[in-house]
């Protein structure tokens, strides 16, 4: 009995790592450096296992999250009908039902998915009884500073874990109100309080680290810009002009926001057949081709803002040499916590005839040389690639071989030359889609690739998959003169 409960133990522990190493670096909301599991309740330290349980695929973890979303349900309840509730346990009370959300908003059981969207709306009555936006509108970084240094960022850190919660509550409800059809929860004017920060100032690991990043040059602004970012109403409002706007320098966090809240304006104008927004453009003219052309000018200024953002490195043939791509096809994927454990192919999701074989090392070489090809050359960019290629796991190859590769220390934490291209499904897709993907990324085309793989496959990469790609971009430049 002892031995079962310490496999469980150990299990729950894996899980939470996992939270912190996997699901918090896709989905933001937690700050890692300064946010411990210590001390806080069990409901919610169950809602981060649960999040960090989805990344090990196996009928113990699929249980676990399973009875987790079971049991939650009663004790939110409680806690959600509570009165007099302090901001931290607010705070503690969204995050829980947020990250159960994520789980359960699409969850492939109806009853789930209906509990799930229950209790989504029970939070928002919530947060708008507690008046918790409002608390979080009104905080400003001027007021903590009496405070130590620790005391400082560890009291920053909880309001923008406050916003990020908030936010990802209302990203949650713009993406079930369009896939479900249903009236959206939110409206955009209430959500008045300054986004997320610049990604820099949120990974800083320390007080010190922190306040030495907020007060270094930074395409966000001076120390008060980055602390105080504009406001979800104020950047829609600046983003549905009908002209070319100016670029505005915001984080990813923010970036997600916005472009939710123009969909789901698109979403609200289709579905009703009225304007989401009274107010027209122009003395003529029908008001719902007017709203769509000024949606359509939406998109096309956020994509401007997307594509010209800080971390897009900008090279043009006028200021620098073209970037290069360090192109690695990946294999297998990587399901573990550590990197210590690496070679351990009970963590990898292989194919039988890759066992026993000594792949999974060859496959940690490939990682660990592309890693080295770039921190050798600036220019040069990684391309992790490989999509979702086994039954076993939701996981992508090239999103495992990145995640090892920041485990193991091969890449410093703020890496910024180094993304993912998640679809591909064979060699010449590795290559094809990399490109755009890179494309994507940077806002060129590379002036130089290199592919990291087998000496095997050199001859089909050279003789048939770069001859394909070039053939396409020969017909690509013939429509253009066209």
């Amino acid at each position: 009995m002892g031995s079962l409960l310490e496999q469980e133990d150990n299990e729950k522990r894996h899980y939470l790592h996992l939270f912190y190493s996997g699901f918090v670096e896709q989905v933001p909301v937690v700050h890692a450096p300064s946010f411990s599991p210590e001390g806080k309740p069990p409901f919610l330290i169950n809602a981060m296992q649960a999040c960090g349980a989805i990344f090990v695929k196996s009928k113990t973890a699929a249980a676990f999250i399973a009875t987790t979303l079971k049991s939650s349900r009663k004790v939110l309840s409680e806690e959600l009908s509570r009165d007099l509730l302090t901001i931290e346990e607010q705070l503690n009370l969204i995050l829980t039902v947020v990250l159960l959300h994520t789980l359960g908003m699409y969850h492939e059981d109806a009853e789930e998915r209906a509990a799930s969207s229950l209790y989504h709306g029970m939070l928002i009555t919530m947060i708008r009884g507690a008046d918790f936006i409002s608390h979080v509108a009104t905080w400003s970084a001027d007021e903590d500073n009496h405070l130590s240094l620790e005391e400082h960022w560890r009291h920053w850190a909880w309001h923008e874990m406050s916003k990020r919660t908030l936010l990802l509550s209302y990203l949650q409800d713009a993406s079930q109100s369009i896939y479900f059809t249903v009236p959206s929860s939110y409206h955009i004017a209430e959500l008045n309080f300054s986004l997320p920060c610049d990604d820099k100032l949120w990974r800083a690991q320390s007080a010190s680290e922190w306040w030495s990043e907020l007060h270094r040059g930074s395409p966000y602004g001076d120390a008060h810009d980055r602390l105080n970012c504009p406001t979800l109403p104020s950047l829609l409002q600046l983003v549905f002009e009908p002209r070319t706007t100016q670029v505005k320098a915001i984080s990813h966090f923010a970036h997600w926001a916005v472009i939710h809240g123009i969909i789901s304006c698109l979403f609200t104008l289709c579905t009703k057949g009225h304007l989401p927004v009274q107010r027209s453009f122009g003395a003529n003219g029908d008001p719902l081709n007017q709203e769509l052309y000024r949606i359509q000018f939406a998109m096309h200024n956020w994509l401007d803002w997307w594509m010209k953002r800080p971390e897009v490195i900008e090279n043009t043939r006028e200021e620098a040499e073209l970037p290069f791509m360090q192109n690695l096809p990946g294999h297998a994927i990587w399901n573990g916590a550590s990197a210590k454990h690496r070679l351990d192919e009970n963590l990898w999701t292989l194919e039988p005839y890759q066992k026993n074989s000594g792949r999974v090392e060859a496959f940690y070489q490939h990682i660990s040389y592309a890693a080295q090809l770039a921190l050798q050359d600036k220019r040069a960019v990684v391309v992790f690639s490989g999509g979702q290629t086994r039954q076993q796991t939701t996981t992508t190859e090239a999103e495992s071989y990145h995640r090892l590769a920041m485990q193991a220390n091969l890449l410093p934490p703020d890496f910024m030359r180094a993304t993912t291209e998640n679809y591909a499904l064979d060699s010449y897709q590795n290559l094809l889609f990399s490109i755009a993907r890179f494309h994507e990324y940077t806002g060129v085309y590379p002036a130089k690739i290199t592919v990291i793989g087998y000496e095997m496959k050199r001859k089909r990469f050279i003789d048939l998959h770069r001859e394909a790609v070039l053939i396409i971009r020969k017909m690509s430049s013939l429509k253009k003169e066209r």
